[in-house]
């Protein structure tokens, strides 16, 4: 990602592997619970520390689910080191009504990159449990 990301974005994760139903917009990164049940979701963060001159810049990422406007759980992944990869892997399950909205925003402005590459990534996974 090589955009400016501010506090409470919301991120959209656009390679899809499959969307039974269509409940999540790779548009919006949002899931729309196709019914009322219960939900388990999980999503994985990564972030890489980069030099950017100061020596500072490491690679940091706060994110929590968000079920409507109601936080739910959240996930950071760090770095201390430069040039080193932070990953973290959040889940959560919940009761969803028809119709509740279900996503994945940064909790503050990262630091770093975010990062997709060989070693690991950022993934969301949403399926209906019950």
């Amino acid at each position: 990602m090589n955009q400016k990301i501010g506090q409470s974005h919301v991120f959209v994760f656009d390679h899809v592997e499959c969307n039974y139903g269509g409940a999540y917009s790779n548009i919006s990164g949002i899931f729309t619970a196709p019914k009322s049940g219960i939900f388990a979701f999980l999503w994985t963060i990564m972030a890489e520390g980069t030099n950017d001159g100061t020596g500072q810049n490491y690679g940091e990422v706060d994110t929590e689910l968000v079920v409507n406007s109601e936080v739910r759980r959240r996930a950071h992944a760090d770095t201390e080191v430069l040039y080193d990869d932070g990953q973290a892997t959040g889940f959560v399950i919940v009761h969803l009504n028809q119709g509740d909205l279900v996503f994945i925003r940064s909790q503050s402005v990262p630091q770093g990159n975010l990062q997709v590459n060989y070693r690991g990534g950022w993934t969301f996974s949403g399926w209906q449990i019950a």
